[in-house]
């Protein structure tokens, strides 16, 4: 009886490893499949408040890895009133990021923490964290199953950061097909739903086996209000340094 219940130990264990080995494998398989550093991008975005009302806006993104640092520079093109104005976010494992916003009109460049509350606010809320950046394997990745969506097969995968569970978990749809990861559904600590946001319209990046989704729609679960992201143009950038993400002008703390 003893050597069976040592086998049955083994076995329950050698299970449990093999689908936290899978769950990692999908994870790592449907983000390989994504550019997501060192890129340029152009793009349009527009803010659909709960009450109808929407700002639309345009950007030129850099974004770029140095080691374990992420930053990002968002050069605005529109509205014309705010045409200039550059934010640059930097963004450290394990750490809260930092904002930093250049107004050409008088030269001072204004920082915050890149809460997501402050992302959103600047119009980087698109670019918040949504686990795809983060290293896999700072990660504890779930296999819930999978699940059948307009006769496609989906994977759920639950992820929540080894360093920083605070911060909730979330819920990736990844297409069983492609290995496109169509939607990522955020919680609050509390279990409670933050945001939803949905990726479509997935096309190759010229010069990479990567591809790019050329639409984003976030949805903020507590307001109702709605972010929608198209891309213009994408193109991946091996030149980027690190000094193209230094604001010059005098800093105001």
């Amino acid at each position: 009886m003893k050597i069976r219940y040592v086998y049955a130990i083994l076995f329950l264990l050698c299970t449990v490893t093999g689908f936290a080995q899978d769950a990692q494998a999908i994870l790592k398989k449907a983000t390989n499949k994504l550019l997501l550093r060192d890129m340029e991008l152009s793009l349009e975005v527009k803010e659909i408040r709960k009450n109808g009302r929407a700002k639309e806006k345009e950007f030129d993104v850099l974004m770029g890895t140095f080691k374990d640092v992420d930053k990002i520079r968002m050069l605005m093109q529109k509205p014309d009133r705010a045409k200039g104005v550059t934010i640059v976010v930097t963004n450290t494992s394990g750490k809260t990021g930092l904002i930093e916003i250049l107004t050409p009109a008088n030269g001072k460049v204004r920082k915050m923490k890149a809460t997501a509350k402050n992302m959103a606010l600047v119009g980087a809320g698109g670019f918040s964290s949504n686990y795809l950046t983060i290293d896999p394997e700072a990660l504890d990745v779930k296999k819930l199953g999978t699940e059948e969506v307009d006769r496609k097969s989906y994977i759920t995968l639950e992820v929540q950061e080894k360093l920083q569970p605070e911060n909730g978990k979330a819920r990736l749809l990844i297409d069983e097909r492609t290995f496109h990861i169509t939607q990522i559904i955020s919680f609050n600590a509390d279990s409670t739903q933050k945001s939803q946001t949905n990726f479509y319209d997935f096309q190759s990046v010229e010069g990479t086996t990567k591809v790019y989704p050329y639409k984003v729609v976030t949805t903020e679960a507590g307001n109702s209000s709605k972010t929608e992201i198209k891309i213009l143009k994408v193109s991946q950038r091996v030149d980027i340094k690190e000094s193209d993400f230094v604001l010059q002008k005098r800093i105001d703390e």
